[in-house]
């Protein structure tokens, strides 16, 4: 059974423990309270009850930035791509741009934004993706 919803605490932190790419914030008992008190939409999928994905967008200064924390061992691909795509358009939609730092050796990362629809803006270390509401 595939559930789209907020994650609980035990969810999210299953998840970070979980993920091969972990950029967030590093203090374990802060990154849950700092995505629960600043994003301004979030989402997590769990199949039969395991939390495989989670999604948030943080208002930063004049960016709606987008931050990602993907479970290390996905078999449910096409599922996650539908879910995904279909919430990070209409998130762009509803804030017309929604940005995505990825770090250029992240090719697996970097490849899924650049499928959802997402725009290189800056190729640099830190490459900016941008993707553009319709």
């Amino acid at each position: 059974m595939i559930e789209n919803r907020e994650l609980t605490k035990e969810e999210f932190d299953y998840l970070v423990e979980n993920t091969s790419d972990m950029d967030v914030i590093n203090d374990t008992e802060k990154r849950f309270d700092y995505f629960k008190d600043n994003a301004v939409e979030q989402f997590g999928i769990l199949i039969n009850g395991l939390p495989i994905y989670w999604a948030g967008l943080v208002k930063n200064k004049d960016r709606h930035e987008l931050w990602t924390i993907p479970n290390k061992d996905i078999k449910q691909q096409f599922s996650l791509y539908k879910i995904c795509k279909k919430t990070w358009l209409n998130w762009a939609d509803k804030y017309e741009k929604i940005y995505a730092y990825v770090r250029k050796s992240n090719n697996t990362i970097l490849n899924w934004a650049i499928r959802m629809g997402a725009e290189v803006i800056n190729d640099d270390n830190l490459i900016t993706l941008c993707l553009i509401g319709g």
